[in-house]
């Protein structure tokens, strides 16, 4: 009976102690605002620095301003990030307008006009909302993270 507890204990701790599949959540700090796409936020904002797309001043300004806003969670992620940190990589058009480009093959022509020597490297892809299509021409880790495995880094 003696020897009960203790395995008991063992159990419990070789259960819960050395698991690898528990999740971590830190504190939230009180200046910030947890928004549900933080972790991609995150990342986004390293990738950008690390690729030269943005200063490490632009980014944090960016940063503060996505934390300091509305969060409207109607508008896709994606949008809402891609918008922030390169907005000069995203053009709206009406859906009119890209139904006629897409119905003449035009679309990838009118994006090689648009974004021009923004292209090298990059990766066009669209994304139709609110009676619009964005077109975008992300980088390629910049696309990989926002469109390739969107949701797969979501905050808990």
């Amino acid at each position: 009976m003696a020897s009960d507890p203790l395995d008991t204990v063992r159990k419990i701790v070789s259960r819960q102690v050395f698991r690898s599949d528990y999740l971590v959540i830190d504190e939230q700090t009180p200046l910030r605002t947890r928004l549900t796409y933080e972790l991609k936020l995150e990342r986004l904002h390293r990738l950008c620095l690390s690729g030269g797309y943005r200063s490490a001043a632009e980014c944090e300004l960016i940063r503060q301003q996505l934390f300091s806003g509305e969060d409207r969670s109607d508008r896709p992620v994606i949008l809402t990030l891609a918008e922030a940190y390169l907005p000069s990589r995203i053009e709206r058009l009406s859906l009119d307008l890209a139904c006629q480009l897409a119905r003449s093959d035009q679309l990838h022509a009118h994006a090689l006009q648009q974004f021009g020597e923004k292209m090298a490297g990059s990766r066009i892809s669209w994304l139709d909302w609110n009676a619009a299509r964005y077109l975008m021409c992300l980088p390629d880790d910049i696309h990989s993270l926002l469109i390739d495995k969107d949701g797969a880094l979501l905050a808990a």
